[in-house]
């Protein structure tokens, strides 16, 4: 090798070129286990080797704290306390529950309200089938909120309708009290449709009555046009057990939130054939 080194000329290296290739050889698994041994003695070592000076001046156990560092503390403490720093309060746009802390006034971006000026999202409430069909005239707000979060306040500033709006069809209006005092039962029987099945387990004893509720999945839809369903179809989808060292009484049964007032049942469903879109 060094003897043809000897006669190269420089047009011999221009036209030739030579490439060195390191080859890699693949540990074995000895000596990858020999590698992990030497590795973990390592810092074994320097974890048993003694700390620094600096960590030995601390004191231990520590001084007792002073009335100026305890009072700094109790201050910082009782300032996130505060009502106005764990308080919450709904958002007038999105009508989320948020800290108050980060709520600015309606009032603040009255002017910019119209982009939530949208149709087809509200509707008035209709009292008779003689009155017709209307929407709620502005933009689409909880009206019983007077802040709103920064959050849809930003995308309102910038001219954008906020994801979580109301106005972005997610307003469903104020629930009525056709609709508010309706028990278990009476829900499942103004359901057009059932998708859980509910077993009831009550438990009764000498001076209590306690139930528990476990809910499954239905795996049959059914859509009813006509409500209340049949008597039949509400075994399918409801169970009630009784369980205890005797029979439950009439005045255990009075308590039992599983009957059913016709009238509110009637009412819930007069309010929906004039209200809901479906019926």
């Amino acid at each position: 090798m060094q003897a043809r080194l000897q006669y190269h000329n420089e047009l011999c290296c221009m036209q030739n070129k030579t490439v060195f290739i390191k080859r890699l050889v693949k540990p074995t698994p000895t000596e990858r286990w020999r590698r992990h041994i030497e590795a973990k003695s390592k810092s074994l070592l320097d974890a048993s080797e003694p700390k620094s000076d600096e960590s030995s001046n601390f004191e231990f156990p520590p001084a007792p704290l002073d009335k100026k560092l305890s009072r700094c503390i109790i201050e910082q403490a009782c300032n996130r306390m505060k009502a106005q720093n764990i308080s919450e309060t709904g958002c007038a746009v999105c009508g989320e529950l948020r800290p108050l802390r980060g709520m600015s006034r309606l009032k603040a971006i009255k002017r910019q309200l119209h982009v939530l000026a949208v149709s087809g999202v509200t509707r008035v409430e209709r009292k008779n089938s003689s009155s017709a069909s209307r929407e709620y005239k502005g933009p689409v707000l909880d009206y019983n909120c007077t802040m709103v979060c920064d959050s849809c306040c930003g995308c309102i500033r910038n001219g954008k309708i906020p994801k979580l709006s109301l106005a972005n069809g997610l307003w469903i209006g104020d629930i009525p009290p056709q609709l508010k005092c309706l028990n278990f039962l009476e829900k499942l029987l103004i359901a057009r449709i059932w998708h859980t099945c509910a077993y009831v387990k009550v438990a009764s004893g000498m001076r209590k009555m306690t139930a528990n509720v476990v809910a499954f999945q239905s795996p049959i839809l059914k859509v009813y046009k006509i409500l209340p369903p049949p008597h039949d179809d509400l075994n399918e989808v409801l169970a009630i057990l009784y369980i205890g060292p005797c029979k439950p009484t009439p005045d255990d049964l009075k308590r039992l939130p599983f009957f059913v007032c016709h009238n509110n049942v009637l009412q819930a469903l007069e309010w929906l054939k004039l209200n809901h879109r479906v019926l």
